[in-house]
């Protein structure tokens, strides 16, 4: 669109979301709350927005309970958090909402939790590039993510095991399974 709007194709250059992956490595994991303590955790960070998946990863996350005692670590905040505060009632100590935290914290959220999701709904925009995803390889965490256009490009050709079709929860739950798994 620049080209389109007369700046020479020699002076632009594109940089892609980034993380200092030295910086998430070596962050200490955080204390997970109390109640997720002992039993595998997925960890949603990020805005509670409609096309970053909360009410189906709410959904998906029931599924996933029913088969397995795991917990749901929710760190963000947004229009969603009515969803995330009802199945907190239906799933109580199961689903822990921390709100939104500093930047500075999430390299030791992230190392704490044992799958990090990014559960994006296939309506999910195509032009972004998901920080959270980035942010999770930069951690070394294993990743549990919908097979969307801007998780893709962003793997780029990368297949991990824990991605599924987007708005599926029967193919989220056997990927969780299959992360769960090899963790």
């Amino acid at each position: 669109e620049l080209v389109a709007e007369g700046v020479a194709k020699d002076r632009i250059e594109v940089l892609g979301n980034g993380a200092d992956v030295a910086r998430f490595r070596a962050a200490a994991p955080a204390q997970k709350p109390p109640s997720l303590r002992g039993r595998p955790t997925l960890l949603f960070a990020g805005s509670c927005k409609p096309w970053h998946g909360i009410a189906f990863l709410l959904r998906a996350f029931a599924a996933l309970r029913a088969q397995r005692p795991c917990g749901l670590w929710i760190v963000g905040d947004g229009p969603e958090r009515p969803a995330i505060e009802a199945a907190q009632h239906a799933f109580p100590g199961d689903i822990v909402c921390e709100g939104a935290v500093a930047h500075e914290r999430m390299p030791g959220l992230l190392q704490a939790a044992d799958v990090v999701t990014a559960p994006y709904t296939g309506s999910a925009p195509h032009y972004f590039s998901p920080l959270k995803i980035v942010e999770a390889l930069a951690a070394g965490r294993p990743l549990l993510a919908s097979r969307v256009p801007c998780v893709l490009a962003t793997l780029q050709g990368h297949d991990p095991i824990g991605l599924f079709a987007a708005d599926d929860v029967c193919d989220f739950v056997a990927a969780a399974e299959r992360v769960l798994a090899a963790g």
